[in-house]
């Protein structure tokens, strides 16, 4: 039975393979080599989870037109099991070009990509289940990575491309954010999110806020915004939490009521003035920094949809919704504008979870 298990598995996955090499011949549109990440929404599609299959899309805000898995284009090989998130660095290829580092969560290592080309850079292993990469200043060839299961946030050198340490934290450590104070740590296991100290590479502070912190993004007034997720099983509600980082003083605790079972997908993005908050909650919905309490009213109503994840385009406010369906056939990206008038969707990968715009 074992054998015949893993004989359907590997059928499963030739067929997964198969369909994202013929949706590539069908849907790639010449590119001649040349990827601008800057000049493009960069869609991360995880795959489906143990079936090797993420892959990127790029949407070319000039032209319109996508390319499907610039990764394996460029390279002639997949990029791997659940990709997770992405993070770009200005200047930071040895030729003064732009990188950009694919998390990839259940193939326990980052691929690096030359923006332009997107022809791999390289890759850091030694990594136990990642999620969230974040450098500890614009400039640095240090950064931080979160991990699933680790019980620490992961330290690596991104110009030798190795893990050089970690920093012990409790249970599964999610994004962060970077401060004069250090770097936020949010953690889906606990009701503290944690201050890293960038010199010393050390826990240095906590705050408690509500449980399970997910998502973070700082204000125009550099303030720090949580999206807590809660929990269903021990009925700990989720809550948007605003805090000052330098004085650690809590400003704002907006607490969900109503179905608990709601905010399984805390996702938080701001406007490009960085003074309205827009969260996933079912649909997306938007939150003035200087509100007292959470909308009632939704900026784009899921009518049933999956929404997975959303993005923000800083140059015009644009939302772009992920809907990853039934997690299994392609999901929908759709682009609507900061009022929630749809403008336009398409197809993606299989489970789109971020739209990324870079500068």
């Amino acid at each position: 039975m074992k054998q015949l298990k893993s004989y359907i598995g590997y059928f499963l996955r030739c067929s997964f393979l198969l369909a994202g090499i013929w949706s590539c011949k069908k849907e790639t549109l010449a590119t001649n080599g040349r990827f601008s990440l800057t000049q493009s929404a960069l869609i991360l599609n995880e795959g489906t989870f143990n079936y090797g299959n993420a892959t990127i899309y790029l949407y070319d805000l000039a032209t319109k037109k996508i390319s499907i898995n610039p990764f394996l284009e460029q390279n002639s090989q997949f990029l791997g099991d659940v990709l997770q998130s992405a993070q770009f660095q200005k200047g930071a290829a040895a030729d003064g070009g732009n990188l950009l580092y694919l998390v990839l969560n259940n193939s326990n290592r980052i691929e690096v990509v030359e923006d332009g080309t997107f022809l791999s850079a390289g890759t850091i292993k030694d990594l136990k289940s990642p999620r969230y990469l974040i450098f500890t200043g614009p400039q640095s060839t240090k950064a931080y990575v979160s991990d699933l299961y680790a019980n620490a946030v992961h330290i690596v050198d991104t110009k030798k491309l190795i893990r050089t340490g970690s920093i012990s934290l409790p249970g599964w450590t999610e994004e962060m954010a970077l401060t004069p104070e250090g770097v936020w740590v949010t953690n889906r296991y606990s009701n503290w999110i944690y201050l890293i100290n960038t010199q010393t590479d050390r826990l240095q502070d906590s705050i408690k806020l509500g449980y399970g912190s997910a998502s973070i993004a700082l204000d125009k007034q550099g303030m720090c915004w949580v999206y807590c997720a809660g929990d269903f099983s021990t009925k700990k509600r989720a809550g948007i939490y605003q805090f000052n980082p330098s004085t650690r003083q809590v400003l704002k605790s907006l607490v969900f009521t109503g179905n608990l079972t709601q905010n399984i997908y805390p996702h938080l993005k701001f406007n490009p003035t960085k003074d309205t908050l827009y969260y996933l909650n079912g649909g997306i919905n938007a939150l003035p920094i200087n509100a007292t309490e959470l909308p009632t009213l939704g900026v784009v109503n899921s009518g049933g949809r999956n929404f997975y994840a959303f993005g923000i385009n800083f140059r015009d406010g644009h939302i772009w919704v992920c809907d990853a369906r039934d997690f299994l056939q392609r999901g929908l990206v759709e682009e609507y504008t900061p009022k929630g008038q749809l403008l336009q969707s398409f197809q993606a990968g299989v489970n789109p979870n971020a739209v990324e715009f870079f500068q």
